[in-house]
């Protein structure tokens, strides 16, 4: 995860077309800067918002986003943590972490994070779009390769 996240961060810092996949500076409330927001959304401990973990996934996916509702005085209040699992399996041909890049897995966590940014409210949404129920998009990794590498997307 470190070496992953350290080239999303360069690429959030480096690329003003990336770093505008999530909301802007208006709507984001002060908050969800994408730089900041990986950083500890990311960390071993998560952030207020949620946060990410391994996990064996019976599907053939790089990531799973969920939103978590969290109990506040014995009801769900939506739209305010999400969880992202990142699957532990390795699948042949597919982009999964344990694939092995850290090209391909900054990918995953700007791809995901996208998906964050659009189930929290007041984060300012996001470009990346829903993913179709199992299977991950490739516009929306496309979309992160073009905003934010330096590398054309297939």
């Amino acid at each position: 995860m470190p070496a992953a996240l350290a080239l999303a961060e360069k690429w959030l810092h480096d690329s003003p077309k990336c770093d505008s996949l999530y909301g802007n500076a208006q709507t984001r409330q002060g908050v969800f800067n994408p730089i900041t927001f990986a950083a500890s959304f990311y960390s071993q401990a998560g952030n207020k918002y949620g946060g990410a973990s391994f996990a064996l996934l019976p599907l053939p996916v790089a990531a799973i986003t969920e939103p978590l509702p969290p109990m506040v005085a014995g009801y769900y209040v939506t739209g305010y943590l999400a969880g992202v699992f990142i699957n532990t399996i390795t699948i042949p041909g597919l982009n999964a972490w344990n694939n092995g890049g850290t090209f391909d897995n900054a990918i995953t966590l700007l791809h995901e994070m996208g998906h964050v940014y659009n189930f929290i409210v007041g984060s300012g949404g996001s470009q990346i779009k829903f993913d179709t129920l199992f299977f991950g998009s490739n516009a929306n990794s496309d979309l992160v390769i073009k905003d934010c590498t330096t590398i054309s997307p297939q």
